[in-house]
């Protein structure tokens, strides 16, 4: 388990605040490298949660956006979205936290978000890429034992709700998961300040 040193303060207060229900529920989590292709020996930085329960639980996979200041990319960490797992958690599902390529302590680097434009947004590339890593995400996941990726909920926030659109229209293979239901929150890409987004550039 590793984590962000510079936010820990933040965390252990973060997770103080859920300690006496994750007890209570029976709840486990961890963080873990999930290999990838293209991250070195990094993988791909997850925060995992499950019931403390017998079989395999539905997988809820939750991915996050992408800050405006390329310099913020690799302080974000899984553990972002500690309470939003604890919630599916309590309801009976496996959650799977996942950072893309590039992100926290994900490997593949910076420079697939560095060369973006709002005069020519590669929008197709971008998400097909995205996506691309949930699926190898998915994948390990499915050889896990407390997951169910049969039944696969997948969530996501602007570049990651775009990522979501991605991963729904191009569709994990079958042997690794069925897609059952994609959340997207305000899913998209490119701004260049408050309130100010590609193709509305008034």
């Amino acid at each position: 388990m590793f984590f962000n040193f510079i936010k820990i303060p933040t965390y252990i207060f973060f997770i103080s605040l859920f300690q006496n229900q994750l007890l209570a529920q029976k709840i486990v989590w961890e963080q873990i490298q999930i290999p990838a292709e293209k991250t070195n020996s990094n993988g791909l930085e997850s925060l995992i949660m499950w019931p403390d329960t017998k079989g395999k639980h539905p997988l809820t996979l939750i991915t996050h956006g992408t800050p405006r200041n390329h310099e913020e990319i690799p302080k974000r960490t899984a553990m972002l979205f500690f309470a939003q797992a604890v919630e599916f958690a309590r309801r009976g599902f496996g959650v799977a936290v996942v950072m893309r390529k590039g992100f926290g302590h994900s490997g593949g680097g910076l420079s697939r978000y560095l060369n973006d434009s709002c005069t020519s947004p590669p929008y197709l590339l971008r998400t097909k890429k995205a996506s691309n890593d949930l699926k190898e995400a998915i994948s390990y996941l499915s050889s896990m034992p407390q997951f169910d990726t049969s039944k696969t909920i997948v969530i996501g926030v602007s570049t990651g709700g775009l990522a979501i659109l991605g991963l729904t229209a191009f569709p994990p293979e079958p042997k690794d998961a069925v897609v059952v239901a994609g959340v997207n929150f305000a899913g998209g890409s490119g701004s260049y300040s408050n309130g100010r987004i590609c193709g509305l550039m008034n």
